[in-house]
């Protein structure tokens, strides 16, 4: 049976570190936390009392002590070395070549930082930390005591530079995107708010129109137009506010398109419940709420005729895999036999019905009024052969 050599020792502690290392940058999701974890490592494999990791400032042309062990306060996150080739560290990013110097006070090839000289450094190890092809910085290890770095001290400090080198690439990439995400966010955001000022405008202008028509029932038809813009104008309206630009509050859109068709009849109320937090994807709501003001529209011009007062009932609410909504009056009603009418508003919500998988039940007879019920899927089926 092989007994264990200190080297064999050294090796396995270096492996166990650089898995700590690597567990770390897997887990951690702020940089700075993890380069300090990082010093602390190295200092610990290879057994001296400072380690640090240098920022490359390509604007400034310096490296930033960004993360250390063992320094005194001020230093992390303040004092810079120079990035010539006259620096350990300044040699190692321009050759990008590890550099061991185990006798900086004999060094032929550069100077000896003052930072270095004030801590009474006497040897020193430094290797690049490469993102994608580009240098962040430099990974160092410092001893104040005499001694040598060996070259296989070289394996377990590029190792841990690369671990920094994938969990900086990893971060900055992270960053871009949320960067991305967030600039198009603003973007969506503008756009839906363009849009709902311009359906704004289209129904200021439709109610200047109707105001100067004399024949009510071509005002009646504006009505429904204006009904209808301002329909998608609350959709829009509430996909602003939507917090992922994809669901849409319904609830609060309902309460908004009920309280706007209530002003087309001073003799009609509209009665609005709905359950709180009525989320649902945008692409179906703009759909629903046409169809909800078509339902109302109707109600209110053909419900309670020749002025006579009453309340429409509107109410949202869940029930097992369906968004239910019902709109029901206590008026006229409709007579069983009578022809279907074939109006636009009719042909709307039957071609919008279709296209969200809406389930239509109308239930009405003379003298007791309407109640036409929408049920919507909360969820949305995959498409068959898909």
């Amino acid at each position: 049976m092989n007994e264990a050599t200190p080297e064999t020792d050294l090796r396995l502690r270096h492996r166990d570190l650089l898995a700590e290392l690597g567990t770390e940058a897997l887990r951690s999701r702020e940089l700075d936390p993890l380069l300090n974890e990082a010093s602390r490592i190295v200092a610990e494999g290879m057994g001296t009392q400072f380690a640090k990791v240098l920022e490359y400032q390509s604007a400034e042309n310096n490296l930033l002590v960004r993360a250390g062990v063992g320094w005194r306060p001020g230093v992390v996150g303040h004092a810079v070395l120079g990035a010539d080739d006259g620096s350990p560290a300044g040699y190692a990013l321009k050759t990008s070549e590890p550099v061991i110097s185990n006798d900086l006070a004999t060094e032929q090839r550069f100077r000896t930082p003052a930072l270095l000289a004030e801590h009474g450094i006497r040897r020193a190890i430094n290797v690049i930390i490469r993102g994608d092809g580009t240098a962040y910085g430099v990974l160092e290890a410092d001893s104040p005591r005499p001694g040598a770095f060996l070259s296989e001290d070289i394996a377990f400090l590029q190792a841990a530079a690369n671990l920094l080198g994938v969990a900086i690439e990893r971060r900055r990439r992270e960053a871009e995107l949320e960067e991305s995400l967030q600039a198009r966010e603003l973007l969506l955001r503008e756009a839906d708010h363009r849009i709902k000022n311009s359906l704004q405008l289209v129904v200021s202008l439709l109610s200047l129109q109707r105001s100067k028509l004399p024949d009510s029932e071509t005002a009646a038809v504006i009505d429904d137009a204006i009904g209808r813009v301002r329909a998608v104008a609350e959709a829009h309206r509430a996909l602003h506010q939507s917090r992922d630009l994809k669901t849409i509050s319904f609830d609060q859109m309902l309460r908004d398109l009920c309280r706007h068709t209530g002003q087309l009849s001073p003799s009609t109320a509209i009665a609005c419940s709905a359950e709180a937090d009525l989320e649902i994807d945008a692409e179906r709501a703009i759909p629903l709420g046409l169809i909800v003001t078509e339902l109302l529209t109707n109600a209110v011009r053909h419900a309670y005729p020749d002025g006579v007062t009453g309340t429409i009932e509107v109410r949202a609410e869940r029930t097992p895999g369906h968004l239910e909504v019902s709109v029901t009056d206590r008026g006229g009603g409709i007579d069983p036999g009578a022809t279907p009418s074939r109006t636009l508003g009719t042909s709307i919500v039957q071609a919008l019905s279709r296209q969200i998988g809406l389930e239509t039940r109308t239930v009405s007879a003379p003298g007791l009024g309407t109640a036409v019920t929408l049920r919507l899927p909360t969820r949305v089926e995959p498409a068959s052969g898909s």
